[in-house]
């Protein structure tokens, strides 16, 4: 059987996951999307699993650039 760590990794070796990362990982997917059975978080294609946690992750950097913003803008205003 392939562990599920093994269908994860990619051929760039900062995008490698350990065996911790997992539930993590599906924690974070799970936050995003709503309930996902681990069984169906497992059998993800590595590109959709790689192109929705882009997706995730710049959604995240947007967000802290917008709050970012909104802390600097309230400080200027005191």
């Amino acid at each position: 059987m392939i562990s599920p760590l093994s269908r994860i990794k990619s051929k760039d070796s900062s995008r490698s996951l350990r065996e911790s990362d997992l539930p993590k990982l599906h924690d974070l997917f799970m936050r995003e999307y709503g309930w996902i059975p681990i069984k169906e978080f497992r059998e993800l294609p590595l590109s959709t699993f790689w192109s929705l946690y882009g997706t995730i992750s710049e959604r995240k950097k947007l967000e802290q650039k917008e709050y970012d913003k909104l802390k600097n803008k309230n400080k200027r205003m005191k």
